[in-house]
C-alpha cells in the first residue's frame, strides 16, 4: 500500500482509492498523492482529493484498496495541501 502512494507522489500520477473514514462512510476517490505525514505513530498519505477539491489526510490503515492510474496530475506544493492540517486549533 505505501509502495503504491510512493511511486504515485514520485510519478505524480493519480490514484484511486477505496476509503473507509472514521464514522463508518465508505467512498470510492481519486487522489494526488504529494507525501506522508506521521502523528501518534499513525501514518497517513497527504494528498489532494479529487472528490472534495481540497488537501487531505488519508489513513493508511483506513485505505481498503489502492489502484494507479495512468492519469496525471500538475505538481502541488505539499505546504499548500498539507499547511490547512497544522493550523492552530485544528485536528489531521
Amino acid at each position: 500500500m505505501l509502495d503504491t502512494h510512493e511511486r504515485a507522489a514520485v510519478e505524480q500520477t493519480v490514484n484511486r482509492i477505496h476509503y473507509t473514514d472514521r464514522n463508518g462512510q465508505r467512498t470510492a476517490r481519486r487522489i494526488e498523492p504529494v507525501g506522508f505525514y506521521t502523528a501518534d505513530a499513525r501514518w497517513s498519505v497527504v494528498a489532494w482529493c479529487q472528490l472534495r477539491g481540497a488537501g487531505r489526510l488519508f489513513h493508511l490503515d483506513c485505505i481498503t484498496a489502492a489502484y494507479r492510474t495512468n492519469h496525471t496530475f500538475a505538481t502541488r506544493d505539499i505546504d499548500d495541501v498539507l499547511g490547512w492540517v497544522l493550523q492552530p486549533g485544528k485536528q489531521p
